[in-house]
């Protein structure tokens, strides 16, 4: 594993990356709206984009999160159901803002009944298309307080089309693990997934199984190992009140669970974390959905991509040390 560290730019450390175009690395500066495209040895190639009204620039400010699709396109979420698209070949950036429309009976496929999953906020860009999974935090149709309902109907993935201004809601209900002890998972309930050319892969975070599902989220075929030294002892979180919501941020702080999958080719790389008493994260290769390697890799290490002969972790920031760096391997 070798650490590369990255040219020295204007930047607030904070921000979401990956592969652009196939052959150069990306880092989309969140605050400053600057995507800073680098060589694979860490050298600065272009910097695009940046905060404002012009043509080439963007008007969303903090974007929560975003995402590059294959070709260079990049989508932007903001903070209120607003989003913008920038099309890497005509360098035209679009910019559209989502009527809210909430509904009395609580649809479970109507997209603004939830929220974004900011504690594992996950955005994939697809044929013009941005996906993002979500949550409910409505009182009257939640995890906490419905669980029997909520486990059965609810879905876990959002899709939004810009160009057309509507969403749909994909990936229904829960694995089993969720059924049987529905108090004990709340708070891992969340979903790491990856959009393929013509399929998705979908792992919850407190299960070990790798769901193989259609574009519209319908599972076909599953396979997936457990990781290793994992503390999956959740706190109980029965209800809407006081423990429950301790016993909540306990478990999203200090309990292991599975993170970001991403494929690449025949290759899918999974991350997982061990829990708060652990020195390192694991990361798990499968390659024809065969479990080939399970190793110890840096807290927080997730996989983006691949250029040549070499996989790519995501960016990560030294703010003390006023530094970007990534990490890059071969198999």
């Amino acid at each position: 594993m070798e650490k590369i560290v990255l040219s020295d730019i204007h930047t607030s450390f904070s921000g979401f990356s990956g592969i652009y175009d196939d052959h150069t690395l990306y880092f989309y500066d969140r605050y400053f709206g600057f995507l800073y495209l680098f060589n694979p040895d860490g050298s600065l190639n272009d910097r695009l984009l940046g905060l404002g009204r012009g043509p080439g620039e963007v008007i969303v400010p903090n974007a929560i999160g975003g995402a590059v699709d294959s070709f260079g396109n990049m989508c932007l979420i903001g903070t209120t159901m607003d989003f913008q698209t920038f099309n890497a070949k005509t360098g035209r950036t679009d910019y559209v803002r989502l009527d809210y429309v909430p509904d009395e009976k609580v649809d479970p496929g109507n997209f603004f009944n939830y929220s974004f999953s900011t504690g594992n906020l996950q955005v994939r860009y697809h044929e013009g298309e941005i996906y993002v999974n979500l949550q409910s935090q409505r009182p009257d149709y939640n995890h906490f307080d419905n669980q029997s309902d909520y486990v059965n109907t609810s879905y876990r993935i959002g899709v939004i089309n810009p160009a057309t201004k509507s969403s749909r809601m994909i990936v229904m209900g829960f694995p089993r693990i969720y059924q049987d002890d529905r108090a004990k998972y709340v708070s891992c309930d969340l979903v790491n997934y990856d959009v393929c050319k013509s399929y998705l892969l979908v792992n919850f975070e407190a299960d070990s199984t790798i769901y193989k599902c259609t574009l519209d989220g319908k599972p076909e075929k599953s396979f997936g190992a457990a990781g290793r030294q994992m503390d999956l002892d959740y706190l109980e979180t029965p209800g809407m009140n006081e423990t429950s919501f301790s016993n909540y941020a306990v478990n999203r702080i200090s309990k292991a669970r599975y993170g970001t999958i991403v494929s690449i080719g025949d290759m899918v790389f999974r991350s997982y974390t061990r829990g708060a008493e652990a020195a390192e994260d694991g990361l798990q290769i499968y390659e024809k959905e065969i479990l080939i390697g399970d190793i110890d890799v840096p807290k927080g290490f997730t996989v983006t991509g691949k250029i040549g002969g070499y996989y790519y972790s995501a960016v990560y920031a030294d703010a003390d040390a006023e530094e970007l760096y990534l990490y890059r391997f071969k198999i």
